[in-house]
């Protein structure tokens, strides 16, 4: 496997990590619809939230979060309404992000953002 899906896989372990300590309830994970995916879909109570992680190696070209792009913001919202057309959700969506850093040396930064984005609908 490439480096960087290393990188991105380790980053989705701990941003679930993260969540399942904050007490989120953990829906799917990796939920394609199409070419479309969802890293993680979680519960807090009756709030569903569709999470993004990126994952870097460095901020040297930007926090992690700066390469979360319209385009991808799109076809998140497209996942999103099929998951909830397939599960007949009809409570309150919220759509977070989760930026995670492996620096050099093993130290690691994960930082949770809720209600990051909002896609159009």
């Amino acid at each position: 496997m490439a480096e960087h899906n290393d990188i991105g896989k380790r980053g989705e372990v701990l941003a679930r990590e993260l969540l399942l300590r904050k007490g989120y309830w953990i829906e799917a994970e990796n939920w394609r619809s199409g070419k479309a995916e969802v890293d993680l879909i979680v519960r807090q109570d009756e709030l569903l939230i569709f999470v993004e992680v990126k994952t870097r190696s460095s901020t040297r070209w930007g926090e992690p979060g700066e390469f979360l792009k319209p385009a991808q913001i799109a076809m998140l919202s497209r996942a999103a309404n099929a998951y909830m057309a397939l599960t007949h959700h009809d409570w309150e969506v919220r759509f977070d992000l989760i930026e995670v850093v492996l620096h050099a040396g093993g130290r690691e930064e994960v930082r949770h953002h809720e209600d990051a984005f909002f896609p159009g609908w």
